[in-house]
């Protein structure tokens, strides 16, 4: 063999290993490009919503206040909720757009309507609370007629978010 025939070898191998580093390269750099345009949504710990309840005082004790309002601030006592929104504030903190955003919030019922039951057993609490199909009846102590609270599926559709953006 011919050490110019060797050298020539050498020369082709090293040359279709840099077209393959090269090749890779470009294809992470891609791969970093459209990662680097990804949108990057969250909702920020500090995100609360508090449930307002109504009640009234017998005579040896106070109603069961079950909420049957929610709202996203922090009320004083004796404000009032004007608009009913337990909305929550959604950012895009990352550089490219969001689409077809939706949100759908989830609830173990059963675990806790269990919870309820067993805080209310332990602490001698008259009531009676019933799981049906749609919805959830309650019976509290003092008289109060059955108060029925529906269960609907909450779903947030949003067409957009763009970068930097804020949605509430």
């Amino acid at each position: 063999m011919d050490i110019s025939l060797l050298v020539n070898l050498i020369g082709q191998i090293a040359a279709w290993l840099t077209i393959m580093l090269v090749y890779f390269t470009l294809v992470e750099t891609k791969t970093q490009r459209k990662v680097s345009q990804k949108p990057d949504l969250i909702i920020p710990k500090s995100s609360s919503i508090y449930g307002y309840s109504y009640g009234f005082s017998t005579e040896d004790m106070t109603a069961f206040l079950i909420p049957r309002s929610w709202n996203h601030k922090k009320l004083k006592d004796g404000e009032h909720i004007l608009n009913n929104s337990g909305s929550v504030t959604l950012y895009n903190v990352g550089f490219g757009v969001a689409k077809n955003i939706e949100l759908k919030w989830t609830f173990e019922y059963d675990r806790c309507l269990q919870q309820i039951k067993d805080y209310c057993y332990q602490n001698s609490i008259p009531i009676i609370i019933q799981p049906e199909e749609n919805k959830i009846s309650v019976v509290e102590q003092g008289g109060m007629p059955p108060s029925d609270f529906l269960v609907p599926k909450y779903e947030n559709k949003h067409d957009f978010l763009m970068p930097a953006s804020v949605i509430t």
